[in-house]
């Protein structure tokens, strides 16, 4: 298992390797808006449904900038056919058929992905097109885990805890 921080240090050491993390972040943004809409947009009553349309256009608007950073460096983006690890663990029936359960792992995942964002944008050493996009994603990423969370509540918001501690282990980290 290794810390954010350990990650990033071994990844940013190699091209190929902020390649293939390139690519897989542009995988995620992309399928977000997807999964967002699918699982808890259904869901929502009309308190929640502007925000969590929003969250769907954060995400389109990233998976765009990712996509923008693979084809700066002669990439093209694209969907990838790849075990879901993290996905695997907390997409559960609950997940399917109950959007507050959907937002309560949403809100989990939003968190994590702040933390590998923070440790990203605060490294000088990181290409400056990728530290600036981060940064810019940072800041929409920070109002999702609080609508998510918000949306889903403390019961279960604390519900999907376990599911989402299954996920960083099957993506070996430490958060």
């Amino acid at each position: 298992m290794k810390t954010t921080k350990e990650w990033w240090d071994d990844t940013k050491q190699s091209p190929e390797k902020i390649i293939n993390w390139l690519k897989n972040q542009y995988h995620g943004e992309a399928l977000a808006s997807s999964r967002i809409k699918e699982f808890i947009l259904p869901h929502m009553d009309g308190k929640f449904v502007f925000m969590v349309e929003r969250i769907a256009d954060d995400e389109e608007r990233h998976a765009q900038w990712v996509g923008k950073l693979l084809s700066d460096r002669g990439v093209e983006p694209e969907i990838l056919e790849k075990e879901e690890r993290y996905w695997k663990e907390t997409m559960t029936e609950d997940f399917k058929s109950d959007g507050n359960y959907a937002a309560a792992v949403a809100a989990h995942a939003e968190e994590m992905r702040l933390e590998r964002i923070k440790v990203i944008m605060d490294d000088e050493s990181c290409d400056k097109d990728i530290r600036e996009t981060f940064k810019n994603i940072y800041k929409d990423e920070l109002f999702h885990a609080k609508g998510f969370k918000l949306i889903a509540g403390d019961d279960y918001y604390n519900k999907a805890s376990e599911n989402h501690a299954k996920g960083l282990e099957a993506l070996g980290l430490i958060v």
